[in-house]
C-alpha cells in the first residue's frame, strides 16, 4: 500500500494489458477544464427544466390542455429522474465516466429539441420523461469525475462548483426562456438550449478520464460490485448523512417550492415580482454554496472532524434563521427577506459538504452509486414529501397566508432531526473517511 495525498492508496489491481499504464493526473489543467465542461452541462440541463416551468401556460393554451394534463409535463421529468437515478449512477461506476456523462447530455439534449417539436400531448409526455431519463445519472456521475480529478483537500469547493452551474442554470432558464417565448414563442427557447447541450456533450466524450475500477476478470456488472453498493449501508457515517440531508431536504425544498406563493399571499406581491424575489434567494444560494465549499476544505485541513462540525454548526444557523423569517412574517417585508436569504445561504453551504462527506467515506469503484442511493432517497423522502406536508397543514387550517406560514413552522422539527443526525457524525467520519482507494490510471 502507499500513501498519496492523506489517503491510503493501493497499487492498480485493473487488467491494462502488457502496455505500460499511464497514471491519471490529477489537478492541473486537465481538471480545470473537465469540470468547467461539466459545469457548463448542468447549467445547461438545469435551465432546460426551468424553461418548462415559464413555457407551461403557453403550452397549456397551444395545445388546448387542461391543468391536470400539464402538469404531467414536469411530473414526468421527475419521474424519469427517479426511476433512473440509481441504475444510471451504477453505470457511472461501471463504465467509463465521459462515455456516460456524453450520452446523457445527448440524451436530455435531444429531447429538449424533440419538446419544441411535439405535436401532441403524447409526444411531450415522453420528451420530457426522456429529458428527466438523460439527468438521472448525471450530477452522481459529474459530481464523481469532477472531484476524483482534483486533490481531496479541494474536494468540497469543487462540488460547490459544480452545483453552482445548475443554480445559475436554473436562474438563466427562467429569465432568457420567459425573453424568448415572449419574443418568439413557447417553442424557441428549447430550440436554442437544446444546441449547447450537444455541442458539450461531444466535448465531454474526449475529456481525459480514469480507468474503471474493475478487479482482474472482472465483468461490467458483477456480484462482487454489487456487493460492495450492499455493503455501503454498513458505514455509519453514510447512513447518518442520508438521514440528516433527507431531513434538511425535507424543509429546504418545502420553502423554495412555497417562497413565491407565501410572497404573493402574505405581501399581496405580483407574480413577476415574486418571481424576481425567488430569482434573488437562488443567487443567495449559490453564493453559500461556494463559501460552503471553500470554508468547510480549510476547516478540514485543520480538524479530523472539520467538516462534520462545520455542517453542525450551520445547520443550526440555517434553523436560527428560518425561526427568525418565520417570526418577521406579517411585518416589515425588508426584515422578513432578509432573515430568509440569510436562511437560505446557509442552506446552500451544505448542499456540497453533504456530497463531498459521501464521497469521503465511500469507495471510488461505488462511489457515483452511494451518490445515487443518497440523492434518490432524499430526493423521495425529503424533496418530494416536505412541500406536500406543508400544503397538507395548509388546507387543514383553512389556507391563505396562515396556512402556508403554520406549515412552514412544522418544518422546524425536520431541520432539529437533521440536526441530532449530524452531531453523531464525528463519532465515526474519521475512521469511516480512511477508505483504501485504488490508484487512478488513464482511461
Amino acid at each position: 500500500m502507499q500513501k498519496q495525498e492523506g489517503l491510503t492508496v493501493a497499487e492498480p489491481k485493473m487488467d491494462v494489458g502488457s502496455t505500460q499504464p499511464k497514471e491519471y493526473q490529477v489537478g492541473g489543467r486537465g481538471a480545470w477544464a473537465i469540470l468547467s465542461v461539466l459545469f457548463l452541462l448542468f447549467l445547461i440541463n438545469r435551465a432546460d427544466l426551468a424553461i418548462l416551468s415559464v413555457a407551461l401556460q403557453p403550452i397549456k393554451q397551444f395545445f388546448n390542455l387542461t391543468d391536470a394534463q400539464v402538469g404531467m409535463l414536469p411530473a414526468m421529468a421527475t419521474l424519469g429522474i427517479a426511476l433512473l437515478t440509481i441504475p444510471a449512477s451504477i453505470f457511472g461506476d461501471r463504465w467509463a465516466r465521459r462515455k456516460v456523462v456524453s450520452i446523457m447530455g445527448l440524451i436530455w439534449s435531444i429531447f429538449t429539441f424533440v419538446t419544441a417539436i411535439a405535436t401532441n400531448l403524447w409526444q411531450l409526455l415522453v420528451a420530457r420523461f426522456m429529458v428527466g431519463a438523460g439527468e438521472a445519472g448525471y450530477a452522481t456521475t459529474g459530481q464523481n469525475w469532477a472531484s476524483a480529478s482534483f486533490k481531496p483537500q479541494m474536494r468540497a469547493m469543487v462540488l460547490a462548483i459544480f452545483q453552482i452551474g445548475g443554480q445559475l442554470g436554473f436562474i438563466i432558464g427562467l429569465i432568457f426562456g420567459g425573453m424568448l417565448v415572449a419574443a418568439w414563442g413557447w417553442q424557441s427557447p428549447f430550440y436554442v438550449f437544446a444546441a449547447p447541450g450537444i455541442i458539450l456533450a461531444a466535448i465531454a466524450f474526449f475529456m481525459p478520464d480514469f480507468k474503471t475500477l474493475r478487479r482482474e476478470g472482472e465483468g461490467l456488472l458483477s456480484k462482487e460490485f454489487f456487493k460492495e453498493v450492499g455493503g455501503l449501508f454498513k458505514i455509519k457515517t453514510y447512513w447518518l448523512i442520508i438521514i440528516s440531508q433527507s431531513f434538511f431536504y425535507f424543509s429546504f425544498f418545502a420553502w423554495q417550492a412555497w417562497t413565491p406563493t407565501l410572497l404573493m399571499r402574505t405581501y399581496d406581491m405580483p407574480v413577476e415580482k415574486a418571481g424576481m424575489m425567488f430569482g434573488i434567494i437562488i443567487l443567495a444560494m449559490s453564493v453559500g454554496s461556494l463559501i460552503g465549499g471553500f470554508a468547510a476544505d480549510r476547516l478540514q485541513r485543520r480538524n479530523k472532524n472539520g467538516k462534520p462540525y462545520f455542517m453542525i454548526a450551520v445547520r443550526v444557523l440555517e434553523a436560527v434563521f428560518m425561526v427568525a423569517a418565520l417570526l418577521a412574517l406579517n411585518g416589515a417585508f425588508g426584515i422578513f427577506f432578509a432573515a430568509m436569504m440569510v436562511m437560505i445561504m446557509f442552506g446552500g453551504m451544505l448542499m456540497p459538504v453533504y456530497v463531498a462527506v459521501t464521497t469521503e467515506v465511500t469507495s471510488l469503484r461505488v462511489r457515483a452509486s452511494a451518490i445515487g442511493v443518497n440523492n434518490f432517497i432524499a430526493q423521495v423522502t425529503g424533496a418530494t414529501l416536505g412541500p406536500l406536508l406543508v400544503g397538507a397543514i395548509s388546507d387543514r387550517i383553512g389556507g391563505g397566508a396562515h396556512g402556508i406560514q403554520i406549515g412552514m413552522a412544522w418544518l422546524l422539527i425536520a431541520s432539529v432531526l437533521s440536526c441530532v443526525a449530524l452531531l453523531i457524525i464525528p463519532r465515526y467520519y474519521p475512521k469511516d473517511s480512511d477508505v483504501s482507494q485504488e490508484a487512478l490510471i488513464r482511461d
